[in-house]
């Protein structure tokens, strides 16, 4: 490892995890500046049920960063057999290099971890929304079905078979009645622009991974990984960070403005579990309704998104929207062409900024912001440049598409050159120092 370790023990209450203090001192360097610069910036205290075993989050910390090392010397030896040096436009030469490099080692990842832990079928879901189910649902998954160990026999954590017998309804737009497995015929033509063969195939191996995936038990050390590395804190650090931000939010304008309905969107959906979350809070707890957009390109995660809502009793407050997120050049939907001159109380797109270059992030922020009524809320995030083992996202874990880590400063620019008032904008760093997280709400 690069720095000693804290004794947790001693810091359990305290903000950060101590497991790489030339990170730690980084990020809060970085909320320092903010906070001189004007803004509301905090690291979070959020509660997760991992911060009472603070010598598991130390012990996987070790073992990871000891794969990444190990990792390591075989990147380098792939650079050095000279894999990716390929084509000639050199944005496309740089991600394809990048690609042929990956594919090399992956066989490494799976002898190092994910064989001996039997978790290929989560890694042959990286990338994916079903796979960061296993992270949110971690304290919760049984160890070999033991069920003194957890609640859900899989991985796949609240996904189970009914995903393969699943029909969209009335409410999904485009795919109105199809199957899933239409769903993601359709979705190979229409965004893919594959032939039907080829579209029916890759639907084909995609749910016969996903088969796999809800069949797999969970070994003991999959689950601590899942439970206590800094990846999964980040992320579900990340969903109640988002959830409380928003539930707050609508509960003042819900006080002022006596209002009982809010209209939210979550872009590049997921799961969309913290919006359902907060849709079923304030539904159950303060008879608020709601309605949530859920617009996503990928069908198998609206599918899943939709059986979730279903099973917390949300099936009508949901509207579904398969579509192209982004054309050819980059430039987001046009978010009329879903909200038909609706205006939105909350923007949500917490988990896709670091997926995105920075052009593409202004023109994302600048039509979410453009959505928004006035008072409502944007909530953005993205992981954070000076996170701790920030190396295991693309090394061992090996999570694609590429990620790019911002820091707090770069990420209010991108919302200032987008024409957001940034002095509007709160940030949170998570406790677990993995993702900044900005939530803007609009002057009435």
């Amino acid at each position: 490892m690069r720095e000693s370790l804290y004794t947790l023990e001693k810091r359990k209450n305290e903000v950060l995890l101590g497991l790489d203090l030339e990170a730690d001192d980084c990020l809060i360097q970085e909320v320092d500046q903010a906070r001189e610069r004007g803004h509301d910036a905090t690291i979070g205290m959020t509660e997760d049920e991992a911060y009472d075993h603070p010598e598991k989050i130390r012990s996987v910390y070790e073992f990871l960063d000891g794969l990444d090392d190990q990792l390591a010397v075989e990147r380098h030896r792939a650079i050095e057999r000279g894999l990716g040096r390929l084509g000639i436009n050199p944005i496309g030469r740089q991600i394809r290099r990048a690609q042929a490099i990956d594919r090399a080692i992956d066989p490494h990842r799976v002898e190092l971890l994910f064989g001996p832990q039997r978790a290929v079928d989560w890694h042959n879901q990286r990338g994916s929304a079903s796979a960061l189910l296993s992270i949110v649902s971690a304290h919760d998954l049984m160890v070999d079905r033991d069920p003194e160990t957890g609640f859900y026999e899989t991985m796949s954590g609240p996904l189970d078979d009914r995903i393969f017998d699943y029909r969209f309804g009335e409410n999904a737009g485009s795919l109105s009645g199809l199957s899933l497995n239409e769903a993601l015929i359709q979705g190979e033509m229409r965004f893919k622009r594959s032939d039907w063969i080829t579209a029916k195939e890759r639907s084909s191996a995609r749910l016969t991974q996903l088969k796999s995936f809800i069949d797999a038990p969970v070994s003991p050390v999959f689950k601590d990984v899942t439970q206590y590395c800094t990846d999964a804190l980040g992320i579900r650090a990340r969903r109640e960070e988002v959830r409380d931000a928003i539930r707050d939010h609508l509960l003042d304008k819900s006080e002022e403005e006596r209002k009982r309905e809010f209209l939210m969107m979550s872009f590049g959906c997921g799961t969309a579990l913290p919006m359902l979350d907060i849709v079923k809070d304030l539904k159950d707890t303060l008879d608020i309704n709601s309605r949530l957009i859920l617009l996503d390109q990928d069908p198998l995660a609206l599918a899943s998104a939709s059986l979730l809502a279903e099973d917390m009793g949300l099936a009508d407050n949901i509207e579904i929207h398969c579509e192209r997120l982004f054309n050819s050049f980059g430039q987001p939907i046009k978010l009329d062409t879903v909200l038909k001159g609706r205006q939105l109380d909350v923007a949500e797109d917490s988990g896709l900024r670091e997926y995105l270059p920075d052009m593409i992030y202004r023109w994302l922020t600048r039509e979410s912001w453009n959505a928004l009524k006035p008072g409502g809320i944007m909530t953005t995030g993205n992981m954070n440049r000076n996170r701790p083992q920030a190396r295991f996202i693309h090394g061992m874990m090996g999570w694609w598409p590429q990620v790019r880590m911002r820091t707090i400063r770069e990420g209010l620019e991108l919302h200032r050159r987008a024409g957001v008032p940034t002095e509007n904008t709160r940030v949170r760093v998570t406790r677990d120092g993995v993702y900044s997280m900005y939530f803007t709400e609009k002057p009435s």
